[in-house]
């Protein structure tokens, strides 16, 4: 079994200085939807690959900035090497920070609709939730198609697409 390497507090903070400032900013935000999302049960995400107006595109959005994150992906990269759910144990043991810390970003990702959990016991045991990532790739693939197809048919003047 592959291990994955701790990451120290010192290095979490280095790589999440410029997110956590773009974040106090307000940046991003969409007339509040997206932290209306994260007030959503888990699994009711709502993540619509078809649809970006309205809820689907908060969906997406909130989706996003969850793995925006690098304790995040770390999270990921850690339940995606495994077969079957992950106890929450095994995920906190990989990382150098509070119990509560690491809880909360489990939180942000099964609110996101990219995580499933299951308590058995006093622990609770987690997966990654494909149907959240599908609705990902999905939506980037129709961005990749749609900016072929524009550069493939001229785009309008100056090779420039005519849609902004």
């Amino acid at each position: 079994m592959a291990t994955t390497p701790r990451m120290n507090r010192s290095e979490i903070l280095s790589l999440t200085d410029a997110s956590d400032a773009w974040s106090r900013s307000g940046a991003g935000r969409s007339n509040g939807q997206a932290d209306e999302l994260a007030t959503t049960p888990p699994g009711r995400a709502g993540l619509e690959a078809e649809s970006t107006d309205g809820r689907g595109a908060a969906a997406l959005a909130a989706a996003y900035k969850a793995i925006g994150h690098p304790v995040r992906i770390g999270i990921l990269e850690i339940l995606t090497r495994q077969v079957g759910q992950v106890c929450v144990c095994d995920i906190e043991s990989r990382f150098d920070l509070s119990q509560p810390t690491v809880s909360h970003h489990l939180r942000v990702l099964r609110r996101a609709g990219l995580l499933e959990s299951e308590r058995r016991g006093t622990w609770i045991y987690y997966s990654v939730r494909e149907e959240g990532f599908r609705a990902l790739h999905a939506f980037l693939q129709q961005l990749l198609h749609g900016a072929t197809a524009s550069a493939e048919g001229g785009g309008g003047e100056g090779g420039e697409s005519s849609a902004r």
